[in-house]
């Protein structure tokens, strides 16, 4: 019995229909199943890199401040020796506050030098038997500062100064009368330490703690002034000798801008 001419062409086509997919099936067999979970793994971890780069945030880098002018006050606490000193004091420390003010005039990615001035006053005082002894400073310099950045907000500094001080002595009291003693004399220092920047919008505020040391010459204190007791002429007391310098530490905040 003989097939119809139609039925053998879809038979035949059939056929190749299924030897086609048996071909593409091979062929998907002779690939590595090593390589097709190599190329899943890398769809599906490069969404995940590439997010983690667009995330990343950029590391800031160590600068100092912009600000042109730098001020700042503080204080200063000196360690005094000398038996001049004794009297105006209980113990051997002398306490002055600082004022500076400085124009940058150098900078570079991580450090800014400045030049600039500074003041400062001193005042202590103490009961000396039956007179009370006073002792007051104003101390005006020529500085120059420097900054290293370190970390964004973590700074080193370093200060010089040199200038001239005066120094005031009077030692007061009823029956002595009152003596005093005033000299200008040549003094510097130079401190080092670490500064803070605590603050940062328009302008900068920073915090620092430093230490070093002052130099001021030795001075014989002499306190003189004219006086009569009981018929005697006093003419001066000597109190040693005194200077007012040493090793000191202090704290100054400022600002720049």
């Amino acid at each position: 019995m003989k097939m119809p001419m139609n039925m053998k062409t879809r038979g035949k086509t059939m056929k190749a229909k299924v030897k086609g997919k048996v071909k593409t099936l091979d062929a998907l067999a002779v690939i590595p199943l090593s390589s097709l979970a190599f190329a899943l793994l890398s769809l599906l971890a490069a969404p995940s890199a590439q997010a983690q780069f667009i995330e990343a945030p950029a590391a800031r880098v160590a600068e100092v401040p912009k600000g042109r002018v730098l001020l700042s006050a503080g204080g200063r606490s000196t360690r005094v020796s000398g038996a001049g000193y004794a009297p105006f004091s209980e113990n051997k420390a002398f306490f002055e506050s600082d004022f500076n003010g400085f124009w940058r005039v150098s900078q570079g990615p991580s450090y800014a030098l400045y030049a600039g001035a500074a003041v400062g006053w001193g005042v202590t005082d103490a009961q000396a038997r039956s007179a009370t002894a006073h002792l007051d400073t104003f101390r005006a310099q020529l500085s120059g500062q420097g900054l290293y950045a370190f970390r964004p907000f973590l700074f080193g500094v370093g200060k010089i100064g040199v200038g001239a001080l005066s120094r005031t002595a009077t030692l007061t009291g009823e029956s002595a009368g009152d003596f005093s003693q005033k000299v200008w004399a040549p003094a510097a220092d130079a401190t080092v330490g670490l500064a803070a920047r605590i603050a940062s919008n328009s302008v900068d505020f920073w915090f620092a703690l430093e230490g070093g040391y002052r130099y001021m010459p030795s001075h014989r204190l002499v306190l003189s002034r004219a006086a009569e007791r009981d018929g005697q002429t006093l003419d001066a007391i000597d109190l040693g000798s005194l200077a007012l310098g040493g090793p000191s530490v202090g704290a100054r905040v400022g600002i720049f801008f």
